[in-house]
């Protein structure tokens, strides 16, 4: 048995989309982001940063990460992702790397390298029409963290040597028009995410009305 570990790192972070009322968006449109950014960090806060700090006050949004409704997720940015596959000794976390197989090489050199192989067909696209989706939908938060790291560390074993194409990755598309990259199996095999580990850079934030962003 042979064991890879495929690493996805680069620009990106967690991003929670979720339906809002008339009056949460009608006070929000108007302030500063940074207001708003502070309430969906700590809500309960009250300090001159934070507007609203009763979970009462019908213009409450709470914390951002809750705020997902429509869509979470945590994933690197298409524009920026890189690719890291190593052969490990052992499947175990604290495995020593045998042979670097891909080292630091971004997605879309990837894409170029084996797109004649059809790549094309190992990827999902997840794209959001937004509008058709959620007909019932009027306005919307935006929350997110932006981090730089890793953001998928992935452990296959096989008995066979280490195949790029063998990868099913998924694309998908936010609201707001970014698109990320997630690895979702590998071959027949099932992969999961063991997590990873970036450094945040900052948040955002904001609100919309459909029809008018």
């Amino acid at each position: 048995m042979r064991h890879y570990r495929i690493y996805i790192g680069g620009y990106g972070g967690e991003q929670c989309f979720g339906a809002i009322t008339k009056a949460q968006y009608e006070f929000w449109k108007d302030i500063d982001e940074e207001h708003l950014i502070s309430h969906m960090i700590d809500p309960h806060e009250e300090n001159d940063d934070n507007p609203v700090f009763d979970p009462d006050d019908a213009r409450w949004i709470g914390e951002y990460y809750e705020n997902d409704s429509i869509m979470h997720l945590n994933a690197a940015t298409i524009d920026s992702a890189f690719i890291n596959v190593d052969e490990l000794e052992s499947a175990e976390w604290t495995s020593e790397v045998v042979k670097e197989i891909i080292d630091n090489e971004s997605w879309s050199s990837l894409y170029d390298k084996y797109e004649e192989q059809g790549i094309e067909d190992n990827i999902t696209y997840d794209w959001i029409n937004f509008k058709e989706a959620h007909p019932e939908v009027k306005y919307v938060f935006y929350g997110a963290s932006i981090d730089k790291g890793g953001f998928g560390d992935y452990t296959i074993s096989t008995d066979e040597e280490f195949d790029f194409m063998k990868c099913k990755w998924c694309s998908t598309e936010t609201p707001n028009g970014e698109d990320f990259i997630e690895l979702i199996g590998y071959g027949d095999l099932d992969v999961d995410n063991n997590g990873g580990d970036t450094n945040g850079k900052g948040m955002a934030a904001g609100v919309w009305e459909i029809g008018k962003e």
